[in-house]
């Protein structure tokens, strides 16, 4: 039997073809690709070249462009390879599941719902896979709140004042008061708009950044809700950093930490992408239930994969999910 990947590359391949063979000059393929995604010609020309403009793509795909083409024949044909591929992949897997209001989502949810009502200060911290972000971007589609999310190129105070910025559709000019003027920007449309921010990734902050945030809040007095890694709370009440962030801790009103997810709530998401196998649920609660499992996000990331394989979800047992987990190179479950 074939193994995972090579039955998922087939099966989008002969998905892709169609078993026909398309006669459409390449450039008209291209640009009725282009319009059924809903791009813009900008868009799919970096696509196909990074740099490549616009006009040079509407000249190219009207047997205007008098320069050579064969590299742009080549990138438009691997673009266009691609594009049949991903939309055969949304063929056989044609869905992710949604936010599902679960045991463990509910813990979150009272911290995002507590600084929403009280205006509180909060942190969400915990392992990967808990669902904390797919919460707060649910809770942030729901309430209208804003929602920023850092890493470790805007974890520092000036980056992330920008990031915070731009989430909140603050356009600032680079200046040598770049930071007082941001600030000063988000404290006021916080304020004025009496609207929630949650800050996901929070780990990646640096000191001067929290406490700046810690500042915004003083100011605004608008619910702010830190969402994170173990680290991000670690960093604030223990060890070395205690005394440095005491102005911080001083203010948080709810630490939330969910911990694994309950057995009915890896049921719950199981049964979400339509398998129903019992030994494929305890093999997902297993899986969890390993000391450096990932979680809810390694269970959906080898469902996907399994059913790629399987074509049917109602069709997949344990072993399929077995075969899935060993090939995304995992050791053995």
């Amino acid at each position: 039997m074939e193994d995972t990947l090579t039955a998922f590359s087939t099966a989008t391949r002969e998905a892709s073809s169609g078993g026909q063979l398309n006669l459409l000059p390449l450039a008209s393929r291209v640009e009725e690709r282009r319009i059924a995604l809903g791009l813009s010609q900008a868009k799919v020309a970096d696509q196909i070249k990074p740099k490549m403009s616009a006009s040079l793509y509407n000249q190219w795909i009207h047997g205007k462009y008098k320069g050579p083409t064969d590299e742009i024949e080549r990138l438009a044909a691997a673009w266009l390879d691609r594009q049949d591929i991903a939309a055969a992949a949304m063929t056989i897997v044609d869905r992710d599941i949604d936010w599902i209001r679960l045991d463990i989502s509910e813990q979150i949810w009272a911290a995002f719902e507590y600084a929403y009502v009280y205006n509180d200060f909060n942190v969400v911290y915990g392992d990967p896979g808990l669902s904390k972000s797919m919460t707060a971007r649910q809770y942030a589609s729901q309430h209208g709140t804003w929602m920023v999310t850092l890493s470790e190129v805007t974890g520092g105070i000036t980056s992330g004042l920008e990031e915070i910025a731009e989430g909140l559709g603050i356009k600032l000019e680079w200046s040598q008061s770049f930071r007082r003027r941001a600030t000063k920007e988000i404290r006021a449309k916080l304020k004025a708009s009496n609207r929630m921010l949650i800050i996901d990734e929070a780990q990646f902050a640096t000191k001067a950044l929290v406490e700046e945030i810690r500042s915004i809040w003083d100011h605004a007095q608008v619910g702010i809700v830190l969402v994170g890694n173990v680290r991000v709370y670690n960093q604030m009440t223990g060890g070395n950093q205690r005394a440095a962030f005491a102005q911080v801790r001083s203010r948080i009103a709810m630490s939330v930490r969910p911990k694994k997810p309950s057995d009915g709530d890896i049921r719950k998401v199981v049964n979400a992408w339509g398998v129903t196998s019992e030994g494929a649920i305890k093999f997902c609660i297993a899986l969890v239930r390993k000391e450096a499992s990932g979680g809810l996000r390694d269970v959906s990331y080898t469902l996907r994969l399994a059913i790629a394989d399987k074509g049917d979800p109602a069709e997949v047992n344990e072993a399929d999910l077995r075969r899935a987990w060993k090939n995304r190179g995992m050791e053995a479950a």
